[in-house]
């Protein structure tokens, strides 16, 4: 099952009614940011993959952001990234290579 929400907020109530095997966040987002995101789902689903993608923003380089979504066991990644990269350290989380369409 494939989701998509608009911010973290949503994404965590999509979270707590169905399961997944992945979450892709960007960090930088409005209303409820990715890192507060991360924080929760930890609370909710300790050991669910999480890809954190950031470019930064208007205060906070990219860096940083990412440095401290990986403390919370995210896997970091910066944008902008190649679409080979992305789907690899995708691969790696929910196993073999798949027709990407």
């Amino acid at each position: 099952q494939t989701s998509q929400a608009a911010n973290g907020r949503e994404a965590l109530a999509i979270l707590r009614e169905h399961p997944h095997d992945l979450l892709v966040t960007d960090i930088v987002m409005p209303d409820y940011e990715g890192l507060e995101l991360i924080r929760h789902v930890r609370q909710l689903d300790p050991r669910l993959p999480i890809v954190a993608m950031s470019g930064g923003g208007d205060y906070v380089g990219a860096d940083a952001c990412l440095s401290v979504a990986k403390s919370l066991g995210a896997r970091p990644i910066r944008k902008p990234f190649a679409l080979e990269e992305f789907v690899r350290i995708v691969q790696g989380f929910v196993g073999p290579e798949r027709d990407i369409p």
